[in-house]
């Protein structure tokens, strides 16, 4: 089973202080998942874009949000609508 917990602790093993777990989280993220505009309303649940691997800006930040709070590091998501 995937879990963000689980995965978010073995990300983390050995690091210690919670800017240097902030960008290790960050970077698997950025590396790992792929992007992806296909999507279905249940892809907006961190285990599920963890489990297929692929997801947009949206879905990373869920997944990247889900791992630092496993790992009691606060944060949230900010979105912004942008006009060109």
């Amino acid at each position: 089973m995937v879990t963000e917990d689980s995965d978010a602790r073995r990300l983390a093993a050995g690091a210690a202080d919670p800017p240097k777990i902030a960008i290790i989280l960050f970077n698997f993220v950025r590396d790992t998942i792929v992007y992806s505009t296909r999507f279905v309303r249940e892809d907006y649940r961190a285990s599920q874009v963890l489990k297929r691997g692929a997801g947009h800006c949206v879905h990373k930040a869920i997944l990247l949000a889900a791992l630092a709070r496993a790992l009691n590091i606060p944060c949230r998501i900010g979105i912004w609508a942008i006009r060109n």
